[in-house]
């Protein structure tokens, strides 16, 4: 049986608070004067940034939406 990552909704806005500045920071790289620094990177690098913030939106999304993480004891 899991148990909820998110005990209450004081830990979820935090989380959601955390998430939100660690994506919003990462898409400094794609967009905008970043965009040229993220493009001079190595592809595999590239997919893995890109890859990083997928994550960080999914789980943002799953925040949001209801569907939070859970864990395994």
């Amino acid at each position: 049986m899991g148990k909820r990552l998110y005990g209450c909704d004081a830990d979820r806005d935090l989380r959601l608070e955390n998430l939100t500045a660690q994506a919003s920071s990462l898409s400094v790289l794609l967009y905008g004067n970043g965009q040229e620094a993220f493009q001079s990177l190595f592809p595999h690098d590239q997919d893995n940034i890109l890859w990083l913030l997928s994550d960080l939106l999914r789980e943002m999304d799953g925040i949001v939406n209801g569907r939070q993480a859970w864990v395994q004891n």
